[in-house]
């Protein structure tokens, strides 16, 4: 509700301020329960996805046996000091199921001794795993496990995928047993679903109408009872087989085992078109090949045909050409409009090559004081969203423009677009002032504030954005320091967790310049709308203070760089300027990417910008030519240029920023 509505209604705009806040804290609240409620249905259904370890990325599984009838599961985790140097193991988490009992083990980081010279530990031991229920310690790096065990769970259905562990959990029923690896088989010819049937499949996901809405039918077309089927079930050419037997599991179990895949074909579409809209499901939920390999591997879900598997397994390598991909780009810099160096010339070259692979491309930025809006055709959209920035309400207007193609979106504020990095230079001071900012006598403090500030506007206008215009990205590719908050908070606050426009995206967090970290006062936290549990040295906390590039590197799925060899030099020190303990964590999820060329622009054949333009023939006598005419440019600007010339000595041009590293 908007803030002026609210004044008229309350009497006041501090009342105003109050409710919206109030309001706010309600909203999330009952997401809170409903998520709770969610849980615990789960749980008691017998179905349990199950996040570890000390980030919502989970941590390294290992499955092995201990026993014929035990499963042990070693989740180790490795914390690393981000204060030195050295990879120092803080802590871990075991867990060992078996038919003696649950012990559930871990290792406590030890505040006064860093890095610690012992470990505390203390272990839970459960002689009856059917009855536990409640798992919970409140250090500082916590972890509650609430988990009900059948003893006699297979360890079949005890799997780590990369960013989570599934484990199945049978409710203590002997009327409910896990599927087995071979569904047991009849001679019986293959025959369609009677109606029973039918209802138990369409129940599996939920109702008829959430099937329409999702556009899937399923009907006596495309599902065929296989009683011969050994599988619980399989898709072949658009048609669901199933085994009868399957269809006694219950219903949440089936939805788990059967959602995301190829089940059928897609009302209206071939099956090739089915296919590819499978695809997109698959990536838009985050179910792809480790996913389906996992369920295939075990014969507990699908059976797929060989090549529409290696078709999801290739989709991790290469999602090139399987469908086109929302992309929104979030940076404080942006080609021809805001440029303070390289960011802005990638931003640019790299949304140009995504448009031209096909992929719908945005980028959001803010709308500078110094940017013309009528020279790059600037348009007010007409809608604004509400800013929270502690707890102080404002709002951010929204702006939108195409430079070469590409879709622009620009957040507006008074003050917050008064200048890029606002905040590193002395007359920022007087531009806060000017704008009615309450500046401090102390000039350093409000400075610092200052820009701590813009990049919270930055956070919540470009998350707005996205949910106010119904971008609906795929990707969200965020660039460098000025957008880690939005990381952390896609992750970490309520109200973006659960926005479905938000929370299905993938993040990728690039990271142009380790030097540059954003590094703040930790009491500057309580305006980002996190909360102090995001203050910990596994997540935003560095040195006593926040990092907000380390919180980019922390929350985003994946994390790249501008080279391989970049993302190998920062992984160690001096070069992982104290964050080299947070990137190893990344593991296979931190990547190095050479920044490409456009070579429609940097062509000597065409570039206007160059005195003799040449091709593979000549290539040495123009180049001489050009470095002539370049020394008597130079030489005309006041460059020191040494007489007479030396044409065979070097001339080396920079267009860089020199910094220590």
């Amino acid at each position: 509700m908007h803030r002026n509505v609210l004044t008229d209604a309350l009497g006041s705009e501090d009342m105003a301020v109050i409710f919206q806040d109030w309001s706010r804290k309600a909203e999330e609240l009952q997401q809170e329960i409903n998520y709770a409620i969610e849980f615990n249905n789960r749980l008691k259904a017998g179905i349990l996805r199950l996040p570890i370890g000390l980030t919502e990325r989970g941590a390294p599984i290992e499955v092995s046996d201990t026993s014929k009838s035990g499963v042990s599961l070693a989740i180790k985790q490795k914390f690393a000091d981000v204060g030195s140097s050295q990879d120092t193991c803080y802590g871990g988490t075991s867990v060992d199921i078996t038919n003696d009992g649950m012990i559930v083990r871990y290792y406590e980081l030890n505040h006064d001794d860093m890095p610690p010279s012992r470990m505390n530990q203390r272990e839970f031991t459960f002689p009856e795993p059917q009855d536990i229920t409640d798992v919970a310690w409140d250090q500082t790096y916590s972890l509650r496990l609430v988990v009900t065990v059948n003893k006699n769970i297979p360890q079949t259905l005890l799997r780590g995928t990369k960013h989570f562990l599934k484990i199945i959990v049978l409710p203590p029923n002997d009327e409910l047993e896990p599927y087995p690896a071979t569904m047991p088989t009849t001679d019986e010819p293959d025959r369609i679903p009677n109606d029973e049937e039918l209802q138990v499949i369409n129940t599996a996901f939920g109702s008829r109408e959430a099937l329409a809405a999702k556009r899937i039918t399923l009907d006596t077309k495309n599902v065929v009872i296989s009683p011969a089927l050994e599988a619980p079930a399989e898709v072949k050419s658009g048609i669901l087989y199933i085994n009868p037997n399957t269809l006694r599991g219950p219903p949440e179990q089936l939805k788990i085992i059967f959602e995301g895949h190829e089940l059928c074909h897609l009302s209206g579409y071939d099956e090739q078109e089915s296919r590819n809209l499978t695809i997109q499901y698959l990536i838009q939920h985050k179910l792809l090949s480790s996913h389906i390999e996992f369920l295939a591997s075990n014969k507990i879900g699908l059976v797929v045909e060989s090549n529409w598997l290696s078709c999801l397994k290739n989709l991790d390598k290469n999602l090139q050409g399987v469908s086109q991909r929302k992309i929104t780009m979030v940076s404080p810099e942006v080609g021809l409009l805001a440029k303070a160096g390289g960011l802005a010339d990638v931003l640019d070259g790299l949304s140009r090559a995504l448009i031209n692979l096909g992929h719908d491309v945005s980028i959001i930025t803010i709308l500078y004081d110094s940017i013309d809006r009528e020279k790059f055709g600037i348009k007010d959209t007409g809608a604004s969203v509400p800013v929270y920035i502690g707890k102080e309400l404002t709002e951010a207007r929204i702006y939108k423009t195409d430079i070469n193609g590409i879709k622009v979106l620009l957040v507006y504020h008074p003050l917050y677009a008064k200048s890029m990095y606002l905040g590193v230079r002395q007359e920022h001071y007087d531009m806060a002032r000017e704008a009615g900012f309450g500046v401090s006598t102390d000039r350093g403090w409000t400075l610092h504030e200052l820009s701590f500030r813009q990049a919270v506007f930055f956070k919540e206008a470009a998350l707005g954005a996205i949910v106010a215009l119904g971008l609906n990205p795929d990707i969200i590719h965020l660039h460098d320091w000025q957008t880690g908050l939005i990381a952390a908070s896609l992750k970490e606050e309520l109200r973006y967790k659960n926005n479905p426009i938000l929370n299905m995206a993938g993040i990728i967090f690039t990271i142009h310049n380790l030097g540059y970290q954003g590094r703040f006062d930790k009491h500057l936290l309580e305006l980002t709308g996190l909360g102090w549990n995001v203050f910990t040295m596994d997540k935003l906390e560095f040195y006593d203070n926040i990092n907000l590039l380390k919180a980019g590197i922390v929350y985003a799925d994946i994390v790249n760089t501008v080279s391989q060899t970049y993302a190998q030099e920062i992984q160690t020190e001096p070069m992982g300027e104290g964050l080299s303990a947070a990137l190893r964590m990344k593991g296979q999820d931190l990547l190095g990417i050479l920044n490409g060329l456009d070579y429609g622009e940097f062509n000597p054949k065409t570039d206007r910008r160059i005195f003799f333009k040449y091709n593979s023939e000549g290539v040495l006598e123009k180049k001489l030519k050009n470095k002539i005419a370049l020394r008597k440019l130079l030489r005309q600007e006041g460059f020191a240029i040494k007489e007479p010339e030396d044409l065979y000595a070097p001339l080396i041009g920079v267009v860089a920023r020199l910094v220590s590293q």
